[in-house]
């Protein structure tokens, strides 16, 4: 016949020696949680929105986002993409320790655009437990003329008369050389254009009459 298996028990040694040594086990890891704490990379921007603006003899615009890692991890970026191709990323470096400063300049170029622009930059991380970031910039460049009306519009039904802008500079602007020259019709050809100066760098009026009602 065979005889049941021998029961397996354990129980703790609660000599006074043991017991001291485990008590003082558990108070050293209470008295340091880092031992616990997950090693995680955070950041802390000191803005992430940013308007700037700027006058008319501004080709381009730095806007400057610090920031600081405050984690207990190094920092490392991914990638910052932005949301139009007149805006460039510049940064010295990816990777910064805990407690480390830096700063994402964003070079803006103005080339053709005007008035309010907004873009927004997109920031990833290597660390893909920190979720990324949305920086918004706003860029207020100045008109460099003010229309009054704003756009010339001839209805299918209108005649064929002529219509006049008055071009004027800001106030806050300096004088500027506009000729009959430099300025671009759209669609070309297809307006008569009479061009007179009314206050020398500084306003215009500028009248035209369309030659074919298919481009009013």
């Amino acid at each position: 016949m065979f005889s049941d298996p021998p029961t397996q028990s354990w129980q703790p040694d609660l000599t006074p020696s043991k017991m001291k040594w485990t008590c003082l086990l558990l108070l050293l890891l209470l008295d340091h949680p880092a031992l616990f704490a997950q090693k995680n990379a955070a950041i802390q921007w000191k803005h992430e929105k940013l308007s700037i603006s700027g006058n008319l003899q501004q080709e381009e615009f730095l806007a400057l986002f610090p920031f600081t890692n405050i984690g207990n991890s190094t920092l490392i970026f991914d990638r910052v993409k932005t949301s139009c191709e007149c805006t460039t990323i510049q940064f010295s470096k990816k990777n910064y320790a805990p407690g480390e400063d830096g700063v994402i300049a964003a070079k803006f170029i103005v080339g053709s655009l005007i008035g309010v622009q907004n873009k927004t930059l997109w920031v990833t991380y290597l660390d893909h437990m920190l979720p990324p970031s949305r920086l918004y910039l706003e860029i207020q460049l100045p008109m460099p003329l003010q229309l009054s009306p704003s756009r010339l519009t001839w209805r299918p039904e209108d005649p064929l008369q002529e219509k006049t802008i008055i071009a004027e500079v800001p106030e806050q602007e300096p004088d500027m050389a506009l000729t009959k020259e430099i300025i671009h019709l759209s669609p070309p050809g297809e307006f008569a254009m009479r061009f007179q100066i009314l206050v020398p760098g500084r306003k215009w009026k500028i009248s035209l009459t369309p030659l074919d009602k298919k481009q009013a």
